[in-house]
């Protein structure tokens, strides 16, 4: 390939003009030396429905994966978000036998939904590369895929939902 994976990667469209900000004028070309010293591609694929990277920041223990460049989940930033998109909704059912969550992320929704008693925990996932990537955090994921009760949708959330049988 031409390209640059970490550049095409790195959601310049996006962070771009905040990183341009942190140079001084004129020193616009060291943003992209900057971002190979910072960061490192650990894992990559070009997939059905996009590209899906797992990045690392140099030096620290900080791992995301990005959509297409644009960072969709983190083992340290987001993560309390993405745990509570799970804890809240099960603390609150009296009773909860089965749950539905959109999007696998870092797996972290889905792994913190496993530590309660449920009989059945359905995923869908709409680019199943991100599910391939779990194995970059399966700290914060709890290996949910190793489990019996997930079930894995590679399909839009929308419709894996009104193909269910199961009411969540």
């Amino acid at each position: 390939r031409p390209w640059d994976k970490l550049i095409m990667s790195s959601g310049i469209y996006r962070y771009g003009p905040r990183w341009i900000a942190s140079v001084p004028e004129g020193n616009q070309v060291d943003v992209l030396e900057k971002l190979h010293e910072k960061r490192r591609i650990l894992w990559y694929k070009e997939s059905r429905e996009s590209v899906v990277t797992v990045m690392n920041t140099v030096g620290t223990d900080e791992r995301f994966i990005a959509v297409n460049g644009k960072g969709e989940a983190s083992n340290t930033r987001d993560i309390m978000s993405q745990k509570l998109a799970s804890h809240i909704p099960l603390c609150i059912h009296p009773d909860p036998r089965s749950a539905f969550v959109l999007g696998w992320g870092s797996g972290s929704t889905a792994g913190t939904a496993s530590l309660y008693p449920l009989e059945k925990l359905q995923c869908a996932e709409i680019e199943p590369a991100m599910f391939e990537a779990r194995q970059w955090f399966s700290g914060i994921n709890f290996d949910v895929d190793k489990t019996p009760i997930l079930q894995m949708t590679f399909n839009d959330g929308r419709n894996a939902l009104l193909v269910s049988p199961v009411r969540f």
